[in-house]
């Protein structure tokens, strides 16, 4: 069973420092931010001259991959592109995983 312990032990138990080699809430990963919706618009005029994001569906198979895998680069989220762009979410998760 469970028992409660003092005010005055827990005070103890959290002002006691920690041993070098115990590691608590370590982060290594880079955390990821993703960018806005009128940024990856931004992005895709000033890179490709794409005015109309949704149009990106409609180019070649190699360039509309180029555009995609781009766009991932710079921190768009999968499901925000296959939003934006009209291309499945499958097809830009298979060029994500193939980057």
């Amino acid at each position: 069973m469970y028992k409660r312990i003092t005010t005055e032990d827990l005070k103890e138990l959290v002002d006691t420092p920690l041993d070098e080699e115990v590691s608590c809430l370590d982060i290594d990963e880079v955390v990821r931010v993703s960018i806005g919706d009128r940024d990856v618009r931004k992005y895709l005029q000033e890179r490709y001259g794409i005015a109309d994001s949704i149009k990106v569906q409609e180019l070649e198979k190699e360039k509309r991959n180029e555009i995609i895998v781009s766009c991932l680069e710079i921190g768009t989220g999968l499901r925000q592109l296959s939003r934006l762009t009209g291309v499945t979410y499958g097809v830009i998760n298979k060029l994500n995983k193939s980057r």
